[in-house]
């Protein structure tokens, strides 16, 4: 498991703490400092309520997405492709 959102999170925590992170996720996960924020996020996240909301279609699933980052301002929805 990638654990995607909780790495964002244990990144954002290192960032307030000052802590200069190696430009890889790899190298950041070999970071003691680093790798005690990722557990604390990993069980933050596994702590948090989800609701989910099915859209099969295709199309309204990319406009219902979009919607609700704007919607409801969420700051982690990364729109770039890399």
């Amino acid at each position: 498991m990638s654990a995607t959102f909780a790495f964002l999170l244990a990144r954002e925590a290192a960032r307030e703490q000052g802590l200069e992170l190696p430009g890889t996720r790899s190298a950041c996960t070999q970071d003691e400092r680093f790798a005690l924020l990722y557990s604390e996020a990993k069980r933050r996240v596994g702590r948090m309520r989800i609701k989910v909301v099915e859209v099969t279609d295709q199309i309204e699933q990319t406009l219902f997405e979009v919607y609700a980052a704007l919607a409801l301002n969420t700051k982690y929805n990364d729109w770039r492709t890399h």
